[in-house]
């Protein structure tokens, strides 16, 4: 029982990052035209996921004490539901604000003289290079020179300096 390398525990991982990239981006997209300084929310939401992150780790070595005494006391059965739903709990803000980054990166773009579809466009590959790029940097170099919890600070560090840097340039 427990944390683990299982069907169940990536299912409720992959369902709770796309959710909540989805539902994200649905709640803040009727308000994207309303907020005055794109960059700056956009910026908060970086450092907001950087502090979220920081909150996984002891959020799963709970969720796996909570877990360990719901189940069988042999270890035999799988992820309890409510350890699943846990987890899901756990990620769903982050997400969350990440699918929120996507309508305000939109509205930016859109700003800077871009059609809506070429904003889009530019986005989504901007972004799906970048999540590439990172999963192969993290699986095959930091992890293997920082360790996990290296390389998850090292991601906490860069999410933290991109919203400094949004904050400060919706300044001017």
């Amino acid at each position: 029982a427990g944390l683990g390398q299982t069907v169940s525990v990536t299912m409720a991982v992959l369902a709770a990052r796309m959710g909540g990239l989805a539902l994200g981006a649905v709640l803040i997209a009727p308000r994207v035209g309303r907020i005055a300084r794109p960059l700056a929310v956009y910026g908060f939401l970086e450092l907001a996921i950087a502090f979220g992150a920081g909150l996984v780790a002891p959020g799963l070595a709970f969720l796996h004490r909570l877990d360990l005494r719901l189940v069988d006391p042999g270890g035999a059965g799988p992820w309890s539901l409510f350890a699943l739903g846990g987890l899901m709990l756990l990620l769903m803000p982050i997400t969350m604000m990440m699918g929120a980054t996507f309508p305000l990166l939109v509205r930016i773009e859109s700003e800077a003289g871009r059609s809506a579809g070429a904003a889009l466009g530019r986005i989504a590959a901007v972004s799906t290079a970048g999540a590439v790029a990172g999963t192969l940097l993290a699986g095959f170099v930091m992890v293997e020179e920082l360790g996990l919890s290296g390389t998850v600070h090292a991601s906490r560090v860069t999410g933290t300096l991109v919203g400094i840097v949004a904050v400060l340039m919706s300044r001017f």
